[in-house]
Parts: C-alpha cells; structure tokens; sequence
C-alpha cells in the first residue's frame, strides 16, 4: 500500500461498496448489502441485509435473490457498527460513491462530505484527461482498473467486497502516478486535489457544453435540428451551421424559436421561413454554470468538497 495511506492509522481510510434492492415500479431502494476494507486491505466488514420495505426487486447487477437474504440482518440493526466505521474514517473512498452515501443517508446514517474520495474524479483529474478519456463515457469501476494495469475477474463484480477491493486496489496504484513532496500526507494530497479539481472540472464542462447546432433539410421538406459536440462534416443537405458554447441551452433556445417549444433533444421543423432561417444563422449564447444542465452536478461537487465545519 502506497506510504500516503500505509503511514495512518488503518482505520482512518476505508474504501466501501454497496449494493442495493431497486423497485423501479415504486421508485424505491433499500441497502442490499455493504462491505468496508480499511487501509491495509483488510475486509473489516460485509453483510447482507433484509431490506425492511422491499420484497421483491430486480437481480442487476448484483443478482441478490430475496431467499439469499431472507434470514439477514436488517440495515437498521447493523446501524451503529456502520456508523462508528464511518466516524473513524477521515477518508472514505468508493467509486460513483454518490449513489452509496445517498442510500447510507436514506437508511439513517451521517456521512461527512469532508471526508469523500470519488475514484472516478481522482483517476480523471490525474490519469484520464491526460490519456484522451471522458470523464463519464466509457469509465466505470473495472475500466479504470484496467487502465492502471490491474487484472479484474468479471464474474466478481458487483458483490461488494469485490468491488471495494477493485476500487482500493486502484486508489493505490493511482497515487503511485502522483507527484507527491517529501513529507506529504493523504490530506495534504486530498486538499491540492479538491482545489486544483474544481478549476479543471469546470473547464470539462464548459468544454463539453460546447459544440454545433445544424439544420439538415430531409428528404419530405421538413429540417433536423440537430446539436452535436463536434464539427459536422459538409454535406448539400446541411442549410446552415453555428457554433454554440452550449448545446444544452441552444436546443432549448432555438426549439422556441424554431417550434415555439423548448426541447431537450434533435427536433424537426416542418416549414422554415427565412427569417427563421436568419435568426438561427445569428443566434449565438454564453456558458453559463448557474444555467447549464450541467448544474446539478457542479452543485453536487460544491456540496462534495466543501469545507468541514
């Protein structure tokens, strides 16, 4: 294990993975099951649990049957065992980490924002910018494990021991790429990240806000909106093409002008004046975090790294 966790106290990083059961019907999820390997890769804790209101839910990814947890534990009565490993913690690490607090939320658990590493942010601000990768697209768990070099078994996956061994795992093999001073801790390390991430993050997203919006007139008349991240190669059927800074606000925007409906998506436009046809060629916008789709995400970042009080 990398010097940077090797030098805490072992339970003072843990990495956790959960699973859970899913009612898409009622919308509802109930903890499935919970496994937390301290800093010296240690499994120091898993269980299943009886979801308390579910009885039935759908098997993927975890493939979790009601009989397998039919004699388990409910969450509710392993609470102040979970909670007093997350007390301990200053760092906790997990991979799409968001989805497991917000469960451990749900089921009556305090989770320090303070104290999060999200994998995928960390190995995206160190390793994948650098290397041509998205931040989103194509990145999961056993991708990044790949990328640093790690063998991952597949039929593992998704039982949460497993997965919280893969994400230490990689954690480790990712500070091992990291510039790090002499006398260096975790925290200083984890402070240097969160500012320096912030300012990058943003940038990705205005990046990727970015992109074209065109006109194609199809074959009954009619033209395709249509907004795309890159450059559309020329053809005789594109009437016209902007570029916009976000494509987000763009369809909404131009979908009121176009069809008197904002849209989130491609759209046709049955008949095109020519003054339509101008004030699209004219129509340009800003990047703008507060009013971007990509907001939500910004404030759950904000909400993520801000400061213990």
């Amino acid at each position: 294990m990398h010097p940077l966790i090797s030098r805490l106290p072992a339970e003072k990083v843990i990495c956790l993975d959960a699973e859970f059961a899913n009612d898409r019907k009622r919308s509802g999820e109930d903890m499935l099951e919970l496994s937390v390997m301290d800093g010296s890769g240690s499994l120091t804790y898993t269980s299943r649990y009886r979801p308390a209101r579910l009885k039935k839910w759908g098997l993927e990814p975890h493939n979790i049957t009601p009989e397998m947890v039919a004699d388990a534990p409910k969450f509710a009565d392993c609470r102040k065992e979970v909670q007093k490993m997350l007390d301990a913690a200053d760092f906790i690490i997990g991979f799409a980490i968001a989805n497991d607090v917000r469960i451990l939320r749900q089921e009556g658990i305090m989770v320090d924002d303070a104290k999060i590493i999200e994998l995928r942010d960390w190995f995206w601000f160190f390793y994948g910018r650098h290397h041509g990768l998205d931040h989103e697209q194509n990145i999961n768990n056993s991708s990044v494990a790949g990328y640093l070099g790690a063998d991952v078994k597949e039929e593992l996956l998704h039982g949460s021991a497993y997965d919280a061994q893969v994400t230490l795992d990689s954690f480790d093999r990712l500070l091992h790429l990291i510039d790090t001073a002499p006398g260096d801790t975790l925290a200083d390390v984890h402070a240097r990240f969160v500012k320096e991430f912030e300012v990058a993050f943003e940038q990705y997203r205005r990046d990727n806000a970015a992109g074209y919006c065109l006109l194609e007139l199809r074959d009954d008349g009619s033209y395709k909106m249509k907004a795309t991240k890159f450059e559309p190669e020329p053809s005789d059927s594109i009437v016209a093409v902007i570029r916009v800074a976000d494509r987000k606000v763009a369809l909404r925007e131009l979908g009121l002008m176009l069809v008197g409906e904002a849209r989130k998506s491609s759209f046709t436009v049955p008949r095109l004046t020519e003054r339509q046809l101008r004030r699209f060629r004219s129509y340009t916008n800003d990047y703008s975090p507060e009013s971007s789709a990509f907001k939500s995400g910004l404030a759950d970042l904000m909400n993520r790294f801000s400061p213990r009080r």
